[in-house]
Order: structure tokens, then C-alpha cells, then sequence
């Protein structure tokens, strides 16, 4: 069966995020002190990062969690993965990890032209989520399921955002600040509007939508 070590390359980059809810709100980070952006505008990304060396997936995005937001998280299970490649197809594989994810991201470095792939699991905050380190992430925010999907190719202002019903668990954000998604938002926000067409009726395994 296929696991997370065979199916990746073995010595690319590697990260981690997750998609986790509390209440109606799935929750995010904005970018902090030490991202650079356009004036205005900053990006929303899911809690996680990368892998440290001889670090597994799982060990990897619960480290992450503590350090971003300080709290635990539960993994849960997924019985199907989406993969989404760097060209934005999805399709559905099976794998046989103890933790399965939900989605695997490739996101195209710039940079160094290359590929990160980015392991997304399905997870539960086990505590009030805070700010740890302010140059690392600016508010703490949660959006619904629509507006996910509404973003996905937009840059909302924060004051829209929030009569959208967004909200701001920790942090403060200008409300003339734009924002757009990369990551694991992004990836989501493409999952779901692919499966509110309905590009996965009838598709078996292996299969693109």
C-alpha cells in the first residue's frame, strides 16, 4: 500500500497544515512582522510548516500547532486523500499512513522553481488558540465554509471579511487591509468549489475532476 514516504520524493521540500474548525469557523493565520507584502495587504495560511529533518508528517503539524497557536491538536483520519497537483488537477488516492491526510498540495516555489508538497490533515484544537510570536502571524481569524470558497481568488478587505461573518479569535488587522489566501486555504478553497460543481459524481479512485 502507498504511504506518505513512498509517494513523495524522497528529498524534496515538505510541509505540513491543517484544516481545523471552532464552531462554524475554520481557523487561519495572517502573515506577521516578518513576511513582506504590498502595503495593505497581507496573506491567510493554515496552521503548520515545514518539516524538520528526520521529523514525520504528524510529528511535524502537531509541533507546529503549539509553536503558532499554542495549543494541542487531534489528527482525524481520512479515508480518501485529494491530491492536487502543480497544475491544479485533483484526484483521489488511497493511502495506508496511520493518520491518512486529507489533501496533498503541490505549491510551486517561485524562487528556486521547485515544488513543495504540503500534507493536510483533517485536525481538532484542543484549546483556546493564541498568539505565540507576532513576527510569525499578525490575527488569528476563522471564516466560514462559504467564504472559503468565496475567497479562494479574491483579496476581501478585513472590514468585508468580517460582515461576510468572518471573525478574529486573537490579533488585530487594520480593516482597510486586504487579504487573499495561499496554502492551505488556497488549496480548500479550490477543493471546494471543484465539489459544489459536483466534478466528483461517479468518480472512482485514481480519477481526475
Amino acid at each position: 500500500m502507498m504511504t506518505l514516504d513512498t509517494l513523495l520524493p524522497k528529498n524534496a521540500l515538505k510541509g505540513t497544515g491543517i484544516i481545523a474548525e471552532i464552531g462554524e469557523y475554520y481557523v487561519f493565520l495572517t502573515s506577521g512582522k516578518k513576511h513582506k507584502t504590498y502595503e495593505r495587504e497581507k496573506f491567510f495560511f493554515g496552521i503548520g510548516g515545514h518539516l524538520e529533518e528526520d521529523e514525520t508528517f504528524t510529528e511535524a503539524v502537531k509541533r507546529e500547532a503549539l509553536e503558532e497557536i499554542g495549543s494541542e491538536i487531534h489528527l482525524l483520519d481520512s479515508n480518501v486523500t485529494f491530491y492536487i497537483d502543480i497544475e491544479k488537477n485533483i484526484k483521489r488516492i488511497n493511502l495506508s499512513d496511520t493518520v491518512n491526510p486529507y489533501m496533498i498540495y503541490e505549491m510551486k516555489i517561485k524562487a528556486s522553481n521547485s515544488i513543495y508538497y504540503v500534507a493536510i490533515y483533517k485536525a481538532e484544537i484542543l484549546s483556546k488558540p493564541y498568539i505565540n510570536d507576532y513576527k510569525e502571524c499578525s490575527a488569528i481569524i476563522g471564516l466560514t465554509k462559504e467564504q472559503i470558497i468565496k475567497y479562494h481568488d479574491q483579496k476581501p478587505l478585513v472590514e468585508k471579511v468580517l460582515l461576510d461573518g468572518g471573525k478574529i479569535f486573537d490579533g488585530e488587522l487594520d480593516e482597510k487591509t486586504n487579504l487573499f489566501p495561499i496554502g492551505t486555504p488556497y488549496a480548500y478553497g479550490l477543493l471546494l468549489k471543484r465539489t459544489q460543481k459536483g466534478y466528483t459524481g461517479g468518480m472512482s479512485n485514481g480519477e481526475s475532476f
